[in-house]
């Protein structure tokens, strides 16, 4: 499963800004921890390394209303995740950042989450942001995890959690799916590849125990033993040459479609989908009119009206003059909390 999906990896994720490793990671992080909890959350902590990237930073870069949006079950392609502190305070949820000495060596985007459920649930977890949106909670409830949204996961903590990882793999192999068992001191993990509507009821039976089911929140599940027709640049010209394949879109599409199941229409309309993200954020970034963030006023609609005036000499570059004046809009829109599509980060959005 270390293989890279176009749409995790690359394209994506189509978020709010400005930063996928501050403001998607940490809202995709508050996702998972939503699925765990028995009840709406009532009461939210969330701690930062004093040494690490989120404690100067969780402000500026939206990682606060990331982080409370996920919990509060926003996506972070939601337009409403921007205003999730003021939703959260109109649900009456409490909540507070704390910046703390962490021991031992931590990821630079380390974050340990709280949350107190209204039923008098607690969890606890650590988690971090690794780049580009995609994250990993490492532990839960003290025990020893991993978790990156990518699949199907099925917990069960229990002190025996370790011995009944047998009485698991006999449902698992019955129903097809590619899977993963991981255990550890007190839980159980079962990772897979689909979702089979039969299989949790098999896996509760042969276990004795019902198993908690939290969806993926990565936009591709990979499947756990993909047969890739290519990985290196070397075996995609050969494949191509093999199958007579002209255009490299469909390089991408054959690749893609061997990684997760899906078909040539799917992934097409995803691709789409996101291209009308990148257009509609590069247009609405040089319209102007929305609200300023930081120190620098948006530049492009001001060099879009200069260039369309006459008013600055310019080097004809052909297609590379539009090109630079829209990636420069489409990193104003995402430094104003615009909706973009992160290719392969919030932060080069544009680029």
């Amino acid at each position: 499963m270390n293989n890279s999906s176009i749409f995790n990896e690359v394209f994506g994720p189509v978020m709010v800004g400005p930063s996928s490793s501050h403001t998607a990671g940490p809202a995709r992080i508050g996702k998972m921890c939503r699925q765990i909890l028995p009840d709406e959350a009532a009461e939210i902590d969330i701690s930062f390394d004093r040494q690490g990237s989120f404690a100067a930073t969780y402000e500026a870069q939206g990682s606060n209303y990331g982080f409370i949006g996920g919990i509060l079950g926003l996506d972070v392609g939601d337009e409403g995740i921007r205003r999730s502190l003021r939703l959260a305070v109109e649900k009456g949820v409490k909540f507070q950042f704390n910046i703390i000495d962490v021991k031992g060596e931590k990821h630079p985007n380390f974050a340990a989450v709280k949350i107190t459920a209204r039923n008098g649930f607690v969890l606890e977890a650590e988690a971090a942001s690794t780049g580009g949106g995609m994250f990993e909670i490492t532990r839960l409830q003290g025990c020893a995890v991993s978790l990156k949204g990518d699949c199907h996961e099925y917990l069960l903590f229990r002190e025996e959690a370790e011995s009944l990882a047998g009485a698991a793999y006999a449902p698992l192999a019955d129903s097809g799916v590619g899977f993963e068992i991981r255990s550890s001191a007190g839980l159980l993990n079962i990772k897979t590849d689909q979702l089979c509507p039969d299989l949790e009821a098999a896996l509760s039976k042969a276990l004795g125990q019902t198993l908690l089911h939290l969806d993926p929140v990565l936009p591709v599940v990979k499947k756990m033993k993909a047969a890739l027709p290519f990985v290196i640049a070397a075996e995609a010209l050969e494949y191509a040459r093999l199958e007579n394949i002209a255009e490299p879109w469909r390089l991408a599409v054959a690749y893609e479609s061997a990684l997760s199941g899906q078909g040539e229409a799917e992934i097409l309309k995803m691709m789409r989908s996101i291209a009308a993200v990148m257009r509609r954020s590069a247009g609405k970034g040089l319209e102007g009119g929305y609200r300023q963030r930081g120190f620098l006023p948006p530049q492009s609609p001001v060099m879009r009206q200069t260039l369309e005036k006459g008013q600055a000499p310019q080097i004809n570059l052909g297609v590379l003059n539009k090109a630079a004046l829209w990636s420069c809009a489409v990193l104003d829109y995402d430094i104003c909390l615009g909706l973009v599509a992160a290719a392969p980060t919030g932060g080069s959005s544009g680029v």
